[in-house]
């Protein structure tokens, strides 16, 4: 009985890694230029109408995505579900990151509800599925609970699970909800810089983040867009400002809507993300450690040659 136990327990161990082996490609799948750059069109679910969203946009908005070099895009279950939004994803190939969740009343103390599962995700060719947590929220347990069976489940069927992270914005705020949250096997952790960025955290606080978010132990962070600034003028420039900022504490993405929909920038902001990526960590000169094995034996066998016809 203990053998056919163990056997047991040696197979679903060895299904696991297979799923854990998937899970990375996936994610790997998702980083682009060594960032992670995501469009999020998820907003509907819970806010309704939204300006740059609805209908026939989607679609738009992958084929857009695409051009735009981000490197998946995040929508709702129920729009990844439309045949035109399923037949973009198809023909251009683009990362799909279904939103599991949502709350179609927008009370603003709840967390959101599960509104997919992960079989839907999969079936709809999902390369990883996302969820959204509010820590200050009224049902913050039983929602925690929630997504936690969720990225058990899409896990052992080896798809990655963004989190989305909303929380009270500051900098002792931002550093708790991280730690608590990466400890429960998240792959990718989204999350809004906190307010007021000018004031910046203390040097003792900053080292704490930075240490954290550059472990490379640490899921990935990204930066989440936001609401636009009311000068239109100012949107690229100061999300330029805040990202670099980010980039510098170790953000390792991002993960925006408005800014690309609504705020209609010029530069991409992928393009900006690997700009400031390039700037922080520039690519090493390749060494020139002399000849190879192989050159080593051609050089000898010119040499000799070059002896021979010398004679």
């Amino acid at each position: 009985m203990y053998r056919l136990f163990n056997l047991a327990q040696r197979v679903k161990v060895f299904k696991r890694s297979l799923a854990d082996g998937a899970r990375r490609e996936r994610l790997n799948s998702l980083a682009a230029s060594g960032g992670f750059c995501l469009l999020a069109a998820d907003h509907e679910t819970t806010e309704g109408p939204v300006n740059g969203l609805g209908g026939s946009k989607y679609a738009r908005l992958v084929a857009d995505s695409v051009e735009r070099s981000y490197s998946g895009m995040v929508v709702p279950v129920g729009i990844a579900e439309q045949p035109e939004v399923r037949r973009a994803f198809q023909r251009t190939a683009q990362n799909l990151v279904v939103q599991l969740v949502g709350l179609p009343n927008n009370e603003s103390n709840l967390n959101k509800v599960a509104l997919g599962s992960v079989e839907d995700a999969l079936s709809l060719g999902a390369t990883a599925v996302s969820v959204q947590l509010d820590f200050s929220s009224s049902n913050f347990p039983d929602a925690f609970k929630t997504i936690n069976s969720l990225k058990s489940e899409a896990h052992n069927k080896g798809l990655p699970v963004l989190l989305m992270i909303n929380y009270d914005k500051n900098w002792e705020n931002f550093l708790k909800v991280l730690s608590s949250t990466a400890t429960n096997g998240f792959d990718l952790i989204k999350i809004s810089y906190p307010e007021k960025p000018e004031d910046g955290p203390s040097e003792e606080l900053k080292m704490n983040i930075e240490t954290r978010l550059n472990d490379p132990a640490f899921p990935p962070v990204l930066l989440a867009g936001g609401a636009l600034p009311e000068d239109a003028g100012k949107v690229e420039k100061t999300f330029k400002q805040t990202l670099e900022k980010a980039v510098g504490l170790g953000f390792k993405g991002i993960c925006v809507g408005r800014i690309e929909f609504q705020g209609k920038i010029q530069k991409s902001p992928p393009s900006i993300l690997k700009e400031l990526l390039a700037k922080i960590n520039p690519p090493k000169p390749k060494e020139n450690f002399g000849p190879t094995r192989v050159g080593r034996v051609v050089l000898t066998l010119r040499r000799t040659v070059g002896a021979i016809n010398g004679q």
